[in-house]
């Protein structure tokens, strides 16, 4: 559970000195505004008793309403023990007293993981926290990244137009139905990929981009481990290089990706998986371009996928298909 969003984190002080015990106010800002009020449209949530307008994206499939006019912007307090919780339109605070700074960091921490997520089994609309600021006495601090990890891709226009004629060229190897494990492949990391790029983070979905990196290895190659190996063996991969991309399919089954993880990192292990994730995706590619060489060549072969549904997809499709006339009675 949350393997893939406690980055490490620090207070940065920006006026003033730090004493403890002290009164502290944590305060967030969250998106998207709509579900608190004072603005319209950009997802689900509308104004109850106004018109609205539904407006639907042929090309991507999303929609949006828009109401005529806003609900008023919310204003809630709650005082609970010895904290108040107060949401004004979409700024959150909370005022309480720590006794040191791993106090206030554990509070932090559990109210920018855990707030967003229940607030969504309320709302419309799924919220996420942009920033993390606030006060210790007259102290104020952001909430900020201790480390940061980034990646660029150097190109030139020369560059770019050699990329996409080659592109378009292997389009080629795809005509008739075939090669659909490449695709298929291609696809997966294309979806991880935009994972990466889509969260409120790099971290948001790393979980499901290991899953589909691990899709990838397998639609290219087999479903097992020695198949994975065996054919980046045949692409010229060493023993070394095999066992990495082996190692996703590994974090797949054992940490938070294809099955839950309840236990919790500590932050050396932590800091090694992200880093390790983040190393991911230029070798996938490097390997997806062997991969269509290969197959450009006639090198690559496999066995093409049976494209009918077995006896136990079917089945979870007729029960699909039963839910749905139920639910819609």
């Amino acid at each position: 559970m949350l393997s893939y969003r406690l980055q490490k984190r620090h207070f940065k002080i920006v006026e003033g000195e730090v004493t403890f015990p002290n009164t502290v106010r944590i305060e967030m800002s969250l998106a998207p505004p709509t579900p608190f009020g004072g603005i319209t449209g950009g997802g689900r949530t509308a104004t109850r008793g106004v018109e609205a307008n539904m407006r639907f994206n042929a090309n991507n499939g999303h929609t949006h309403i828009t109401s005529a006019s806003a609900f008023d912007p919310v204003d809630v307090t709650v005082q609970s023990d010895n904290m108040t919780f107060t949401m004004k339109a979409n700024l959150f605070s909370l005022d309480t007293v720590c006794e040191n700074l791993d106090q206030l960091a554990r509070l932090v921490e559990s109210v920018y993981h855990a707030f967003p997520a229940i607030a969504n089994v309320e709302f419309g609309d799924p919220p996420t926290v942009l920033k993390v600021s606030g006060s210790i006495g007259a102290a104020k601090f952001q909430w900020q990244l201790a480390e940061l990890y980034g990646d660029a891709a150097p190109t030139s226009t020369e560059e770019q137009e050699q990329r996409l004629a080659r592109a378009w060229e292997w389009m080629s190897l795809f005509g008739e139905g075939r090669n659909r494990r490449l695709l298929a492949g291609i696809h997966y990391f294309h979806v991880a990929s935009r994972l990466r790029a889509a969260g409120d983070s790099p971290w948001e979905f790393m979980g499901e981009v290991i899953l589909n990196l691990a899709k990838t290895l397998q639609a290219l190659f087999g479903q097992q481990g020695d198949h994975v190996r065996a054919g980046l063996k045949a692409l010229g991969y060493s023993v070394e290089e095999c066992k990495h991309f082996v190692t996703v399919m590994g974090l797949r089954d054992e940490i938070d990706s294809g099955h839950i993880m309840l236990s919790l990192m500590d932050e050396a292990q932590a800091r090694s998986l992200y880093v390790f994730i983040q190393g991911r995706e230029p070798r996938f590619k490097t390997l997806l371009k062997r991969v269509l060489e290969a197959a450009t060549r006639g090198d690559y072969r496999n066995e093409e996928p049976d494209l009918t549904l077995d006896t136990d997809k079917r089945r979870l499709f007729e029960f699909i298909r039963a839910a749905n006339e139920f639910e819609a009675k």
